[in-house]
């Protein structure tokens, strides 16, 4: 303890030098608190809640005339873009609902002395975030049926459209009609400037089916078959199908059975 009576640099010089000792020691705990802080905060992240609780560290108002309020939180939040355990502080008036006034903070970026005031919280916000994901799981597991009875909903009318725009599966006796549609698109070939594809087409073999259009093209590689049937002669192929009323897949084969051209509607 410093001398009181002492000259008055002798003291000055004396309580800085106690002070620079104090706040080595304050800095150091509080870098330690912060480590542990960071490893539930790892340890949370891993369980990938997403869930947002708080649990009150202290609340103080004014006397019985008075409507103000100064509340601290500890929680699990995500400030910023970041999840983990954050505190806030929140002044408001209950007269003035409006004028509420909200910080928060990443509990290592927040002031030291709420930070010191919270640690003591830290079991029972892990109580509340155990409990909070109990209850989300029994309210989505509630939803869960609904849910999935909207996706089925959603595929089974996406089907039938697609039965709509297709028609039903053609058989042999409707194979003239798949034939006349060959002939109308490497007609349209042709006449574009594509003669080496529509002619290698014109022998291939076409498949119509639920889903779209199958050319399967005998004796001849992947690469010719791509330089042959190239973006250009597949679009004109496309925009025949629609015309024609064919929409769905395009998958153009070689000999490998391995499709080298597929295009979406």
């Amino acid at each position: 303890m410093p001398n009181e009576q002492a000259p008055l640099p002798e003291r000055v010089a004396s309580h800085f030098s106690l002070l620079r000792k104090a706040a080595q020691d304050l800095n150091s705990i509080s870098d330690e608190l912060s480590k542990c802080i960071s490893e539930v905060d790892i340890a949370l992240k891993k369980l990938n809640l997403g869930i947002t609780v708080w649990v009150p560290v202290s609340k103080n108002g004014g006397g019985e005339s008075d409507s103000w309020y100064v509340n601290q939180d500890i929680g699990y939040a995500k400030i910023g873009s970041t999840w983990g355990v954050s505190l806030r502080t929140i002044d408001g008036d209950y007269a003035l609902p409006e004028s509420e006034d909200i910080d928060s903070w990443l509990f290592n970026d927040a002031p030291r002395t709420l930070r010191i005031a919270a640690i003591e919280k830290i079991p029972e916000l892990l109580e509340k975030l155990s409990n909070e994901a109990i209850e989300t799981t029994k309210k989505l597991r509630g939803k869960l049926a609904d849910a999935q009875a909207v996706a089925q909903a959603i595929k089974d009318a996406t089907l039938d459209t697609q039965r709509v725009l297709l028609g039903p599966r053609r058989t042999n006796s409707q194979r003239l009609k798949d034939d006349e549609v060959r002939t109308a698109i490497c007609s349209t070939l042709h006449s574009a400037g594509h003669a080496s594809a529509a002619t290698l087409l014109s022998t291939a073999t076409w498949t119509f089916d639920d889903s779209g259009l199958r050319i399967e093209v005998a004796s001849l590689g992947k690469k010719m078959l791509a330089l042959t049937v190239n973006a250009s002669a597949e679009k004109i192929i496309r925009n025949e199908l629609n015309r024609l009323g064919y929409p769905g897949l395009i998958s153009i084969f070689s000999t490998t059975g391995v499709p080298t051209n597929k295009e979406g509607q």
